[in-house]
């Protein structure tokens, strides 16, 4: 019994210290450092960069500017926000009221294309010569 407890505390007290953290964290400090390896050594965005900035943003209720730093940032905070809602459930009353598609293989897909998508056109808007943000 205590393995399966261990098993369904670990997302609700993952999912609450990225909540957590991105309250009490300053967008200022976060954005003196490298967070990506791939942005550091090859100076090009990867398709997650920025998205650590996004969620600290919306934590703070920057809206504009998480979209700014990462377009799926909004989607990838209520992404996030469901599944600490649902691990609170398991967690709490054993069982869970609603079912995520977490598992679907069209789930991965999605998030796929959507990642893929905006860092292509991030990287093409930068190759155009515009500003790299989304929404300048």
């Amino acid at each position: 019994m205590g393995a399966l407890h261990f098993k369904a505390s670990l997302p609700f007290v993952t999912l609450s210290g990225i909540f957590l953290l991105s309250f009490f964290l300053p967008i200022e400090k976060i954005s003196q450092f490298p967070l990506c390896l791939f942005q550091f050594l090859s100076h090009l965005d990867c398709p997650g960069c920025g998205l650590t900035r996004s969620i600290i943003s919306i934590s703070h209720g920057q809206f504009i500017e998480a979209l700014r730093y990462n377009a799926l940032g909004p989607v990838v905070y209520l992404f996030l926000a469901l599944l600490l809602i649902q691990a609170s459930f398991r967690l709490i009353l054993r069982k869970t009221p609603f079912a995520l598609a977490l598992r679907s293989r069209w789930t991965f897909y999605l998030f796929a294309l959507l990642f893929w998508g905006q860092w292509i056109l991030k990287l093409a808007q930068g190759w155009r010569g515009a500003a790299v943000p989304l929404l300048s």
